[in-house]
C-alpha cells in the first residue's frame, strides 16, 4: 500500500522529495546525505508527481526535469531511483517511463 500525498498515492519504500531541508535528512540513512544537496529538497514535493498524461501534466513534468537539470546531485538521485525501482514521479531528471526504458534489456547486435 502506498502513501497519500495530495490527490494521489506514492508507492510504500518510495521516498518523496520534500519542501525542507530538515524534513528531508530525518528518514534517511547516513548514505543517502547527498538528498540534503538536492535542489528539490526546497520544492513543492506534488510538483515532482504529475498525474495524468495531459498538457498540464506534462507540463509540470518539464518544470520539475529542468529543476533537475541544475541539481549537483542528479546523478545520484537518478542511480536510486533506478535501484529502488521508483515507478512514480521525476527523479534524476527522469519521469517514471524513461526510467522504465532503462530498466529495460536492449537488444544486442546480430551479425
Amino acid at each position: 500500500m502506498g502513501t497519500a500525498r495530495g490527490t494521489h498515492t506514492v508507492p510504500q519504500g518510495a521516498a518523496m522529495p520534500t519542501s525542507t531541508r530538515h524534513a528531508v535528512a530525518a528518514p534517511f540513512a547516513a548514505h543517502d546525505d547527498w538528498r540534503l544537496d538536492a535542489r528539490c529538497a526546497t520544492e513543492p514535493p506534488d510538483d515532482f508527481f504529475p498525474i495524468g498524461e495531459g498538457p498540464a501534466a506534462q507540463q509540470q513534468a518539464r518544470r520539475a526535469k529542468g529543476v533537475c537539470q541544475e541539481c549537483p546531485v542528479r546523478e545520484q538521485c537518478l542511480e536510486w531511483a533506478l535501484a529502488a525501482d521508483v515507478r512514480h514521479g521525476v527523479f534524476g531528471g527522469l519521469d517514471e517511463g524513461e526510467r522504465m526504458a532503462l530498466r529495460m534489456p536492449r537488444p544486442r547486435g546480430g551479425g
